[in-house]
């Protein structure tokens, strides 16, 4: 999450659970750690289970900066069920994570 996906560790002095912000403070989240729980990994995108959505105003742009630090996504830029367009890929950890550009 810090070195791909470009957010700070804001403390973690809470392991397992570790609070982190992108770095121009625009959003936060707490990242929990257990090792006890199988990731939501999937390689076809239909069968996915989405576990976090990062909302963009760019989505085609979103797209290139992540492919260029490494990013592989499983599906393209494609419409889903609300309309809303969205892209598919995994974060370190295997979990679905979807970017949306939503109206």
């Amino acid at each position: 999450y810090t070195d791909v996906l470009g957010f700070d560790v804001l403390s973690e002095q809470y392991i397992p659970n570790v609070p982190m912000q992108h770095t121009d403070g625009s959003f936060a989240f707490m990242l929990h750690g257990r090792s006890d729980l199988a990731s939501a990994q999937a390689t076809n995108p239909d069968e996915a289970a989405v576990t976090m959505v990062f909302k963009t105003s760019d989505l085609a742009q979103t797209v290139s900066a992540l492919e260029q630090r490494g990013v592989v996504f499983l599906q393209d830029i494609y419409p889903n069920e609300a309309g809303d367009f969205v892209a598919t890929f995994q974060d370190p950890f295997g979990n679905v994570v979807e970017v949306a550009a939503v109206k």
